[in-house]
């Protein structure tokens, strides 16, 4: 299951924010299973991506946001799909079928594999520790109207981390358009859902575990980035359903419209992503695996190049699906970049926070919004010492029921930035 280029690309990411996008080393936090020299990370350490760690930094990373903060997650590894399917006897495999049938929608659930993914997570009753993007999506649901947020998924199962409608699929384009030429909108591109039912999931798993897609080193220069049909399996005391009711995934959270939030996907629902050698580290390591690197950072990180990591973010997709199409792999992959309801990727410049004077206007418009709730709060007496009598708890979230981690494995890392001072790039990795 080791990925052989993922800890490179997180690192590769680090350094392009730090050096070419202006985040100080400070506010960036780099979450590795994987030193530089090749030897495994303490599973011990704060920097290991297990999934308490990973949970903890996307905690700190959406912590106290304003309108006119930046932030990103970036993740390279290997993504799966959760099917609810239990693994257990005819009989208990017969309810649990029948539970699934009730779900609304009867939708999969995309995942990434933690670094100690092999751990069984008991809190939440799953075989394996992933992060969802069920819960991913409850941290992004607390950014405020003005905040700008991106998300980089260099991995299989990912495309719906971002909970939005809207993505443009480079399989649409028609091959009539040439990418050589300045980006143009491409309307064929344009198409709606980040969903996959269960059925064409459990149907692709099936196809990953019979073996159609060869051994995992049966291609010298290449690797996927898939789960290769390891996926969680509900589990629970026997004789009961203690873990079926917690190991139901939640229902996503909704992201704030006017956020402009942005993802770039490595592939689309059960599409397939790849990571493949460079040519330079082919020539510095003789062709050996330790070469590969992601093809969606490689793309981007190119691409952010040749635009002196100045454009818009369609102008940046399409260069990365034109890389694409010259390596030759366009065929088999093929990028997305979803983005939210109230934004337009061809108008905001990538990894960049709104502009000042916008984010002013963000935050005006919150603080008139707020004295006017607070000015109907006081007319009904909701404000008042007897209405709120009993309002005030605590309680601790479904986000920090993930929260905990042991045990390794060296096959992924990911990387992320968090908030600052409005108008300001602050980052973190993880």
């Amino acid at each position: 299951m080791r990925l052989w280029g993922a800890c490179a690309d997180a690192r590769a990411w680090a350094s392009a924010l730090s050096q070419r996008m202006g985040i100080l080393e400070e506010n960036l936090v780099l979450l590795a299973d994987e030193a530089e020299d090749g030897l495994p990370v303490d599973e011990s350490s704060s920097s290991f991506p297990s999934q308490r760690n990973i949970h903890q930094n996307l905690a700190w990373l959406t912590r106290d946001v304003r309108a006119g903060d930046f932030l990103t997650f970036i993740f390279c590894g290997r993504g799966t799909l959760n099917l609810g399917s239990s693994g257990q006897d005819e009989e208990d495999e017969e309810d649990a079928q029948d539970d699934e049938d009730d779900d609304e929608g009867g939708l999969a659930e995309e995942g990434l594999l933690c670094g100690n993914f092999d751990c069984t997570d008991w809190l939440q009753g799953r075989s394996m520790r992933v992060l969802t993007a069920n819960a991913a999506s409850h941290y992004w649901s607390t950014l405020p109207k003005g905040s700008s947020l991106t998300l980089v998924m260099d991995t299989e199962n990912a495309v719906s981390f971002l909970p939005v409608s809207r993505r443009l699929d480079s399989a649409k384009i028609p091959k009539s358009v040439h990418l050589d030429g300045e980006p143009t909108p491409v309307r064929e591109a344009l198409v709606f859902g980040v969903t996959v039912s269960r059925a064409e999931a459990a149907q692709d798993l099936q196809t990953q575990a019979s073996g159609v897609l060869g051994p995992p080193e049966a291609e010298p220069h290449r690797g996927d980035r898939g789960s290769r049909g390891l996926v969680p399996k509900p589990v629970w005391v026997p004789g009961g359903n203690l873990f079926w009711s917690s190991a139901r995934s939640q229902s996503p959270a909704k992201v704030e419209p006017e956020v402009q939030a942005f993802a770039f996907a490595a592939a689309g629902p059960l599409g397939k992503a790849f990571e493949a050698e460079v040519r330079s580290q082919r020539n510095r390591r003789g062709g050996q695996p330790a070469a590969r690197r992601g093809l969606l950072t490689q793309c981007l990180l190119q691409a952010l190049e040749e635009m002196n990591y100045q454009g818009s973010y369609y102008a940046l997709w399409w260069r990365a699906v034109r890389l694409l199409r010259r390596g030759g792999a366009s065929s088999e992959q093929h990028f997305q970049l979803t983005f939210s309801d109230g934004t337009d990727p061809t108008c905001r410049e990538a990894f960049e926070a709104v502009g000042a004077a916008e984010a002013r206007a963000y935050a005006k418009r919150a603080e008139l919004k707020l004295e006017q709730e607070q000015e109907i709060s006081i007319e009904d007496g909701s404000w008042t010492q007897r209405g709120q009598k009993g309002r005030w708890c605590s309680s601790s979230g479904a986000q920090g029921a993930e929260l905990h981690g042991e045990a390794s494995t060296r096959h992924s890392s990911a990387f992320g930035c968090g908030p600052g001072s409005p108008g300001t790039t602050d980052c973190g990795i993880m």
